[in-house]
């Protein structure tokens, strides 16, 4: 550049730094997604992070990732409630609850045990959802306030709240009950004798599993069969092993059982025969609601590494953490990768979050795993 002589002068201008992530803060997307992932996905407490940090002469404490945390599970929220919107959409879908300690909540004078409860999306839909909320309690109106709008098959156990949900049609868990007959088979004197009621009940319901060439023990395991193969067995062979099942359940019932595990195995399948003869309407059905126990795994593998939350925020922010990163994972995204590429995205403020939805063309091939480009 020329100045007022005519002599050629060096200008130097500062570039405009990019807008933060969160105002007031250094936080780069990079270092967002690792600590998310570090704690959410990786299940490692925030005080071992910090360690870490420390050991490298990097100055960061546990306190500020805490708060850093929620202020970034705030700009997912919205992404968050784009998913559960979708995931309301379903016709399948499984759900399932666990407990979590939250050392400071309003009102309350020691820590609360509430509730993580998760939604997923069943096998056969198209589109791969996990959710996650943090409710107070186990009461009805949880459930029933998040699916609001829903209207189809829900997989659960035996919890009644289910049965207050408007448009969801309980569909039961025969892995579920398995277990019950396999505790009161496993109390017995001779654990080998099948020839007693649990033990019979334990066969029978084996040979529904069989029936479609699932393990027992493994149900969860896909043995390759397609729809119209499920539902001509369903209609050739599981129906009437099920209509015999519960026929033997009726008769030994009147019976004196041997056991207080006999009888609670027993008295579960008579109470929610209604929803476990469901799988018999729709192929897409499953025998198990092992999705929804699977699903909800890595917050109890958190929970042991970790313990509690601080406060009813904290737990909040942990269940859109759980819920953007077990999506990705469900959809085939790697978690680390699609974070960092949503705060990126966040961050230069051009994207709309219904293009950042894990099923979005804009995804880029590098957060897909591979294989799913």
């Amino acid at each position: 550049a020329l100045d007022e002589k005519g002599k050629t002068s060096t200008i130097f201008k500062t570039a405009p730094a990019p807008a933060p992530l969160i105002v007031g803060s250094p936080l780069s997307p990079s270092l967002a997604a690792y600590e998310a992932f570090q704690k959410f996905a990786m299940h490692i407490p925030l005080n071992r992070i910090e360690w870490e940090y420390r050991m490298s002469g990097f100055k960061r404490t546990k306190q500020t990732i805490c708060n850093n945390l929620m202020q970034l599970a705030e700009l997912l929220e919205p992404l968050f409630e784009l998913l559960h919107r979708e995931l309301c959409r379903l016709k399948i879908i499984h759900t399932d609850e666990t407990t979590m300690q939250v050392n400071f909540v309003e009102g309350h004078g020691r820590p609360v045990h509430g509730y993580f409860w998760v939604y997923c999306s069943g096998k056969y839909e198209l589109r791969k959802i996990v959710l996650f909320e943090y409710c107070g309690g186990r009461a009805s109106d949880y459930p029933c306030s998040f699916l609001k709008g829903f209207e189809g098959y829900g997989h659960c156990d035996g919890l009644r709240q289910y049965d207050d949900v408007i448009g969801l049609i309980r569909v039961g868990c025969w892995a579920h009950l398995r277990r019950y007959f396999f505790e009161a088979v496993n109390v017995q004197a001779d654990r080998s004798d099948l020839s007693t009621v649990a033990g019979q009940g334990l066969v029978m319901i084996n040979k529904i599993f069989r029936a479609e060439k699932k393990d027992p023990a493994k149900p969860h395991d896909d043995p390759g069969l397609t729809l119209d193969e499920i539902a001509d067995i369903r209609r050739n062979k599981s129906a009437e092993l099920i209509n015999s099942f519960f026929d033997q359940c009726s008769r030994t019932s009147e019976l004196f059982l041997p056991s207080r595990l006999t009888s609670k195995a027993v008295n579960y399948a008579l109470n929610q025969r209604s929803s476990l003869v469901r799988v018999l309407e729709d192929p897409r059905l499953e025998l198990t609601n092992n999705a929804a126990e699977r699903a909800i795994r890595p917050v109890t593998v958190g929970r042991k590494n970790w313990l509690f939350a601080q406060s009813e925020k904290g737990a909040k922010a942990s269940a859109i953490f759980y819920s953007i990163i077990e999506t990705a994972k469900a959809s085939m995204l790697k978690p680390y990768e699609y974070l960092k590429w949503i705060f990126e995205q966040i961050q230069i403020g051009t994207a709309k979050y219904s293009e950042l939805l894990p099923w979005s063309g804009n995804i880029p091939g590098y957060v897909r795993m591979e294989g799913m480009q």
